[in-house]
């Protein structure tokens, strides 16, 4: 009975506590949410869209004597 009276307490402060995180940060995620906007907004900013890079890694395998591979080469298609 006693254990089930310290979960319960237990369980009661976290939920305090994390209801106190969230109403403190609310401030914050209402500049992130118009940030968010406001770069959708006016071009994306840095995002790049709809840029794909796709290329192929040829390199030797020096794997028989244990050794890593020493280089590899990059050949885009």
């Amino acid at each position: 009975m006693f254990s089930v009276l310290i979960f319960a307490v237990i369980l009661v402060a976290g939920v305090m506590a994390l209801g106190y995180l969230w109403w403190k940060t609310r401030h914050l995620r209402k500049q992130l949410r118009a940030q968010a906007w406001r770069g959708e907004m006016a071009g994306g900013g840095e995002m790049i869209k709809g840029e794909v890079i796709e290329g192929e890694v040829i390199r030797a395998d020096d794997s028989a004597n244990g050794d890593l591979p020493r280089s590899f080469t990059i050949n885009p298609k």
